[in-house]
């Protein structure tokens, strides 16, 4: 079974759903991990193939949205105008 496993956030965030891939592909299905790019060398190191989307969402944080966000603001305003693309707007999955 095919399984698409899409995450942002922080380097926190992305490494639950790292080993998530990595034991579902112990198990036998065919997971991928799609987030960021700045993550895809945690995905490679784990042995899970890795796609990246153009939004980075540690440079998001960046911007006075963003800091407004961490200071305790509601994070769905951020994300506004954010969208997570289909697998094959992503191009093909760095191996494993």
């Amino acid at each position: 079974m095919k399984t698409l496993i899409i995450t942002v956030g922080t380097q926190g965030d992305v490494r639950p759903y790292v080993a998530l891939a990595k034991g579902l592909r112990a198990a036998g299905y065919d997971a991928e991990l799609i987030s960021s790019a700045s993550f895809a060398g945690l995905a490679a190191k784990a042995g899970v193939p890795f796609r990246s989307v153009s939004a980075d969402f540690l440079s998001l944080l960046d911007t006075p949205e963003g800091k407004r966000v961490l200071a305790g603001g509601n994070p769905l305003t951020m994300m506004q105008g954010v969208s997570a693309p289909s697998p094959r707007a992503c191009g093909p999955a760095s191996p494993a």
